[in-house]
Formats: structure tokens, sequence, C-alpha cells
């Protein structure tokens, strides 16, 4: 009797204990979406197939810098909205809190980059659709 009673006690105890750590887990593994604030800031016509947009996130209060993503795409359909909805679905090819002041298509499916300010994050390549079909476009920066 002793012993059913204390296995049901050690059994409860490690249950408890087990749901606990997943729950723990669960809460440090959680990365909530900094992008959901994201507002379409910019877009602008590289060319016939090639667009760029830019979203700006200033949720960070005032102890955080207002941030820029920039995305290269082909020409997203529907309002400001659903624009930056769409953005938030594709990965920004660079993240700061500064300006491009020139992007060009220097030859086929290579991009130089001309930017101003801190840089959070850049990629050296990007790929969109166009057509159905996925580019992959080569990146080069002049960052000042």
């Amino acid at each position: 009797m002793r012993a059913s009673k204390a296995f049901k006690g050690v059994y409860s105890f490690v249950t408890l204990l087990l749901l606990a750590i997943v729950a723990i887990f669960i809460w440090l593994n959680h990365t909530p979406d900094y992008r959901s604030s994201d507002i379409l800031q910019n877009s602008y016509q590289i060319n016939d197939r090639l667009w760029l947009y830019t979203t700006r996130s200033d949720s960070g209060g005032a102890t955080v810098p207002t941030l820029y993503r920039y995305f290269l795409s082909g020409k997203l359909r529907g309002n400001s909205e659903a624009q930056a909805e769409q953005l938030r679905q594709q990965m920004p090819f660079l993240v700061g809190d500064g300006t491009i002041s020139s992007i060009t298509e220097e030859d086929d499916n290579r991009v130089k980059i001309v930017y101003s300010g801190h840089v959070l994050s850049l990629e050296r390549t990007t790929s969109y659709s166009f057509e159905g079909k996925t580019v992959t476009l080569s990146l080069s920066y002049q960052i000042n």
C-alpha cells in the first residue's frame, strides 16, 4: 500500500516537473513577430520587372531607433497594407536605420546599392518571383 502511494506521489511530481519544463521552454523560445507593426514606407520602380520596397518600424520606443527593412521584389498588388503584409512573408536584403541613396541594376541579376547609415543585417543575394519564375540577384554595396 505504501509503495503504491509513494509511486503515485513520485509520478505526479515528475509529471508536473516535466510540464513546467515544457512550459518554460515554450515561453523562452517564443519569438514575437517584430515585423507585425511594419508599415510600407516607400516603393520605387527600378526597371520593368524589379521594385524596391521599404518598410518602417518605429515600435521600439524612445530608446530604439527607427528601423527600415529593404526588399527587392516584383510589383506587389493591393493597397499599402496588403503590400506590407506580402513583404512580411519575404526576407529583407538590408535592415538598418539609414537610407538607400542609389540603387541600380548593373547587368543581368546584379544590383549595386549605395547606403548611408548603420547596418543591422545585409544579404549578398536575394530572390523574388517574377512571372512565375524565381529570380536570384547578386547584391553589391557601397556603405557610407
